[in-house]
C-alpha cells in the first residue's frame, strides 16, 4: 500500500514539474514511466544540460547537470579541491566529481515526504541551479585547461 502511495505522489510531482515547464514554455523531453525530464538552457557562456528525476522510493526530486569539463587522472586532485571549495560556499546543491571518469555534475535534491512541491518550487529550483551552474561551469572549463588553479575557482 505504501509503495502505491509513493508512486502516486511521485506521479503528481512529475505532473506539477511538467506543468511548470509548459507554463514557462520550456522545450523538453520526458519519460513518464521513469519520471524523468531533460532540457537544455544557454547561460551567459555555455549550454547547460539539465535533468530532473522523481525518485519514487526515496520520495525525492533530483536535479542534475553535467559540467562540460572532464578531468584527467592527473587533474583529479585539483578538481576535487575545486569542488570542495565551491561546495563550502553553496547553500543549495553541490558539485560532485567522479574520480574514475573525471566528470563533474551539479546536483540538487528536495525531499517530498511532507508534500508535493508546487510549480513555484520547480521554477525556483531551475533558476537557482542554473545560476550556480552558470557561475562555475566556465571556471571548471578553465581549470580543466590549466588556465587557473583550484584556489582561483571561487570569488
Amino acid at each position: 500500500m505504501a509503495d502505491v502511495k509513493k508512486q502516486k505522489k511521485a506521479e503528481k510531482a512529475f505532473t506539477v514539474l511538467c506543468n511548470s515547464l509548459n507554463e514557462d514554455k520550456w522545450i523538453y523531453t520526458k519519460d513518464e514511466k521513469k519520471l524523468f525530464v531533460e532540457y537544455k538552457v544557454r547561460g551567459d557562456d555555455l549550454v547547460m544540460p539539465c535533468k530532473y528525476f522523481i525518485d519514487v522510493d526515496r520520495e525525492v526530486v533530483r536535479f542534475l547537470s553535467k559540467i562540460p569539463a572532464e578531468f584527467t587522472q592527473e587533474q583529479i586532485m585539483e578538481a576535487a579541491v575545486a569542488c570542495c571549495l565551491i561546495n563550502n560556499k553553496l547553500l543549495y546543491g553541490a558539485f560532485d566529481l567522479n574520480i574514475q571518469t573525471g566528470a563533474v555534475w551539479f546536483r540538487m535534491s528536495n525531499a517530498m515526504r511532507d508534500g508535493i512541491p508546487g510549480k513555484d518550487f520547480f521554477r525556483w529550483m531551475r533558476r537557482k541551479a542554473t545560476d550556480v551552474i552558470d557561475l562555475y561551469n566556465d571556471r571548471f572549463e578553465k581549470l580543466q585547461k590549466g588556465e587557473i588553479k583550484a584556489v582561483d575557482i571561487i570569488d
